[in-house]
């Protein structure tokens, strides 16, 4: 017999949507990008609903080497993140939030 009620996929809220805007990563950043990690960083460079997701995401692929990410080309992310990484990579927008974090050996992942 089949089944007369469907029951939508359960939704699952994103990271940024359960975070106070104080812990959300692009407040972090404007009040002061010296605390902020990688992560932090990288996420209000992407922006979005799942910027953070996405960030996280970005950093298992290139294993956490932000001049890996810095370096690499389009292609060369994930298929599920490429709009997100295709606009990244086009923008270069905030680098030198990131670009500034490379050179600091005391900001570990």
């Amino acid at each position: 017999m089949e089944t007369l009620l469907n029951f939508p996929p359960s939704y699952r809220p994103t990271k940024l949507k359960t975070l106070p805007l104080r812990d959300q990563p692009a407040y972090r950043v404007a009040s002061n990008a010296a605390g902020c990690n990688l992560a932090e960083l990288l996420a209000a460079v992407v922006g979005g609903a799942q910027q953070i997701e996405v960030a996280e995401g970005l950093l298992v692929r290139f294993g956490g080497d932000i001049q890996r990410l810095y370096k690499a080309n389009v292609p060369d992310s994930p298929r599920c993140m490429a709009s997100d990484s295709k606009r990244l990579y086009a923008s270069r927008r905030p680098w030198h939030l990131v670009s500034g974090y490379m050179n600091q050996p005391e900001n570990d992942l």
